[in-house]
């Protein structure tokens, strides 16, 4: 029995020896994506643009942060929208409304439209999607992205 405890010990000394800890798992990576979807559509006066988003973030602790913004010439338009962070994908629609200059309008023509997640704690975009949109009466359709 002597035998069988000290083998024991000698073996845990060996595979855990002073100092030395026994791995553990790698943490898990950061998962996020957002994709601009092919179409938008107008509000009737231009005071903002509705988009729809297609996003995914892993739930592993991360603080998430998420922003569109959309320019036409020098009409800029803004939403923060909060995210489902399940790790699995979700479709939102956002209305951006116009932000600057006051009192500006989107009007037919294209439209940059960049969408961006963030984790909060570095401010680090960790994933993107920009794409061109094209105002076609009050429906916009997406040229590239």
């Amino acid at each position: 029995m002597r035998k069988k405890i000290a083998a024991a010990v000698v073996l845990s000394l060996g595979l855990f020896g002073p100092g030395i800890q026994p791995a553990s798992a790698a943490p898990p990576s950061i998962r996020a994506d957002i994709e601009i979807l092919r179409t938008a559509s107008l509000s009737a006066d231009g005071s903002a643009v509705t988009v729809r988003v297609r996003s995914l973030c892993a739930d592993d602790g991360t603080v998430w942060e998420s922003y569109i913004t959309a320019q036409q010439d020098a009409v800029f338009a803004y939403a923060d929208p909060m995210l489902v962070c399940d790790g699995r994908r979700h479709v939102q629609t956002v209305t951006l409304d116009v932000i600057a200059p006051p009192g500006q309008r989107l009007k037919r023509g294209t439209i940059e439209v960049d969408a961006r997640i963030v984790d909060e704690a570095t401010l680090t975009p960790v994933a993107t999607d920009v794409a061109t949109a094209r105002a076609l009466g009050w429906t916009l359709f997406c040229l590239a992205e």
